[in-house]
């Protein structure tokens, strides 16, 4: 298990998210650019943290992907309940972006080349 992997990649892709959506929010983006622009952030650094594994298989980042998604709610409820109550969980996105960081992580081997193997 590389725990370094673990735990930070779970607090960039928080800290990404957090930074973008609330800077989105400072400059008045309309929530349908919003929107598009935090699914591309987030697919691209869940790429990213999933091709960083060097894993073969979706089966080897699953648990990783499950813990981001875990460390990615605790985060939520840490920082954002206090100020908005539980009610942001009311908001399909929400649900629709946990979701993303379980699976997208998933596609990563398909993403990327791996050496042909040779037998001799």
């Amino acid at each position: 298990m590389k725990y370094g992997a673990l735990f930070g990649w779970g607090i960039v892709f928080y800290s990404i998210s957090y930074l973008e959506s609330n800077l989105l929010g400072i400059y008045n983006f309309s929530s349908t650019w919003t929107h598009i622009l935090l699914l591309v952030t987030l697919i691209l650094t869940t790429t990213i943290a999933a091709r960083s594994l060097h894993f073969l298989s979706w089966l080897d980042i699953l648990p990783y992907s499950i813990f981001w998604t875990l460390e990615v709610i605790g985060l939520d409820i840490i920082s954002i309940v206090p100020f908005m109550g539980w009610g942001m969980y009311g908001d399909w996105h929400v649900w629709v972006n946990y979701g993303l960081v379980t699976l997208l992580p998933l596609c990563a081997p398909y993403t990327q080349q791996h050496p042909a193997t040779t037998r001799t």
